[in-house]
């Protein structure tokens, strides 16, 4: 609706003036039409305002509240109020109009739908229910909660019991999960020590398509947890992760601050082939009290990116989800894949990507912005590696004043487990500072380095101090071959 009037306290919109919003003795009321819709945060607002043809109702305290119904209704007798859920339409009643009114006697704090009597609408049948539509990978976020619909579960044990569908708060899991599952999650449970595995045949792969598939993992210990994939031609591709102390830090997510990981890899589905079984495991635990996740499933159709004679190289041309091998576990980011644009943008060093990192600021902190993660770029033990990639840093002129010739990021290459097991040799390999000389690109000097007997070596991207943005491409890293060997 279009603003016609604003004033202070009142602002109408709509063409015929339809749609007013005013602040009521310091609470915000909407009204349609001359009728109540909004009282604050209790709501009666038509789904869609020029159909009308279903309303969403939110009361945040609970309790009865009445409410006119929209002049569209006014043949209406009596209508379907509906719960909703992450199983959709539930609980249906019948509420009787009243001189074109309905009292509602609400939960707190969530949603309803209510038809019209007329609409043939029913409670949500999940057994019928097309979950994941257009996804090779069927309920890929486990809103089924039945085994057997697309995804079956087994493990060594014998009793699957203990692999469950989970909506509400879990007993043996973090507090956290409690407002997690409040907002309507649903994922897989694995409760106990007892190892785990989940399967599905995908259908529908494109012949000679390249994929990316993906899936929020997390676990109470250093457990291990897969995800592979088995193509028709028997060759089979797979990812793990068994270190969950760095936080998932991509904000604006479900999973934001969380321990989830979200674990990938690639395949190509073979030219004669539609079909594909993806796995979940979780193996077996040495802890009585462990547990694991899995949520959200992800089959995509990517570009595999050529490495360019390299072992593991990234343009950050064809990243479908995220920022590469990096993520960010400071919990606060504002960093993203910047694209060019023709003359308006100048923060791409190459091709029509990079990942920019958003420095922080002006507050004379270090933050420890980006980093690698083990099942994105695995550094083996005891291995010699040469890395490099190209960067540059923005707003150099505009903050000359306050560098004095401190460098913006400082590059490192270092190990938690090192760290905590007091190895200070072996925690921190190296250190490169990485200068805001000027805002045009330059080429890190090639850097050399040996990784101790840990297996969590990482590299490290270190805000040093006011760098605004710190841009980077064409990252690349090799084994040094020494004696025909690696």
């Amino acid at each position: 609706f279009p603003v016609s009037q604003w004033s202070k306290d009142k602002v109408t919109l709509g063409k015929d003036n339809q749609v007013v919003t005013q602040m009521v003795d310091g609470i915000n009321q909407i009204t349609k039409d001359g009728n109540l819709i909004a009282d604050g945060n209790n709501l009666f607002i038509p789904w869609n305002p020029a159909e009308e043809n279903k309303i969403y109702h939110w009361n945040e305290n609970g309790g009865k509240t009445t409410w006119t119904l929209p002049a569209s209704w006014n043949s209406q007798k009596s209508v379907k109020l509906y719960r909703l859920s992450d199983q959709g339409r539930t609980e249906e009643s019948i509420l009787n109009v009243q001189e074109g009114t309905v009292t509602i006697d609400a939960s707190a704090k969530c949603g309803y739908v209510i038809y019209k009597d007329s609409d043939p609408v029913a409670a949500t049948n999940l057994s019928t229910y097309d979950w994941s539509i257009g996804s090779p990978v069927k309920d890929m976020g486990f809103d089924s909660h039945s085994f057997g619909y697309a995804w079956e579960k087994s493990s060594t044990l014998g009793s699957t019991q203990h692999i469950t569908y989970e909506n509400n708060a879990k007993k043996d899991a973090a507090p956290r999960d409690a407002a997690d599952n409040a907002m309507g999650n649903t994922h897989i449970h694995v409760s106990g020590p007892a190892d785990a595995t989940l399967t599905q045949t995908m259908e529908n792969l494109v012949p000679g398509q390249s994929y990316s598939a993906s899936v929020f993992m997390e676990a109470a210990d250093e457990r291990k947890l897969s995800i592979e994939i088995t193509t028709p031609d028997g060759q089979t591709v797979s990812n793990e992760v068994h270190d969950f102390t760095v936080p998932y830090s991509v904000p604006h997510n479900d999973r934001f601050a969380t321990a989830y990981q979200r674990v990938k890899l690639t395949f190509t589905q073979p030219q004669d082939a539609t079909t594909a079984v993806i796995k979940l495991t979780a193996a077996e635990s040495d802890h009585a009290d462990s547990w694991a996740n899995f949520d959200n499933v992800r089959v995509t159709p990517i570009t595999v990116l050529k490495p360019e004679g390299h072992l593991y190289f990234e343009d950050f041309e064809h990243i479908d989800q995220e920022f590469g091998p990096f993520v960010c576990p400071t919990k606060v980011t504002q960093s993203h894949l910047s694209e060019r644009n023709g003359d308006w943008t100048s923060d791409v060093i190459d091709g029509t990507y990079s990942l920019k990192i958003r420095g922080n600021g002006n507050t004379k902190q270090q933050f420890n912005h980006m980093r690698t993660i083990s099942h994105r770029l695995r550094l083996l033990p005891n291995t010699t590696y040469t890395m490099g990639f190209d960067y540059m840093v923005t707003d150099v002129e505009a903050n000359k004043d306050i560098w004095t010739g401190t460098p913006a990021f400082v590059l490192g290459i270092k190990s938690d487990k090192a760290t905590a097991a007091g190895d200070t040799a072996s925690a921190t390999l190296l250190e490169q500072n990485c200068d805001a000389k000027d805002s045009t690109a330059q080429k890190l000097t090639k850097l050399t380095f040996t990784t101790g007997a840990y297996d969590d070596y990482y590299i490290d991207l270190l805000d040093n101090t006011y760098a605004h943005e710190f841009i980077i491409d064409n990252l690349y890293v090799d084994p040094v071959v020494q004696n025909g060997s690696h």
